[in-house]
């Protein structure tokens, strides 16, 4: 656990993103990732560890209905095949630059081609933002992050 953090700035960015290389499949503690650091942006003190908080989100990868756009049904979900599954977990390892271990199995299996993001989430003993401050998280690239940005 980090210790305070008083955010007093507008649009602060508090966690890490790296995508999944690999498939994932349910009761698996063991995940390939594309860097396993998890700091490239250095919003933490150091690599990524045992111990830390991450999320895991498959952001994409539903089959939508798209044959004509004047069906009734265009647009209509006909499979998610995982997108929108996440859970949380905690690190165990970290033993090279793409391997992360975790202390509990996955309880949903993530396909690599679906935009699957790991986020790295810091955990604060405690946590202030001033009045005018603000939190954000990186745009949307299509594989990481999750902020709409408007051109």
């Amino acid at each position: 656990m980090l210790g305070a953090k008083t955010v007093s700035t507008t649009n602060v960015i508090l966690n890490e993103f790296t995508t999944l290389s690999a498939y994932a499949s349910a009761g698996a503690t063991s995940i390939t990732v594309a860097s396993s650091t998890m700091n490239s942006h250095a919003r933490f003190s150091g690599n990524l560890a045992a111990g830390e908080l991450v999320i895991i989100i498959q952001m994409q990868g539903a089959t939508m209905n798209t044959a004509t756009t004047t069906s009734s049904t265009w647009g209509t979900v006909s499979a998610y095949n995982n997108a929108g599954k996440y859970e949380f977990d905690e690190v165990l390892s970290v033993p090279n630059s793409t391997t992360i271990n975790l202390v509990s199995a996955l309880k949903n299996s993530y396909t690599s081609n679906g935009a699957v993001q790991f986020v790295r989430i810091p955990r604060y003993k405690t946590f202030t933002i001033n009045s005018g401050a603000s939190i954000t998280t990186d745009a949307w690239s299509g594989s990481i992050g999750g902020r709409c940005h408007r051109s």
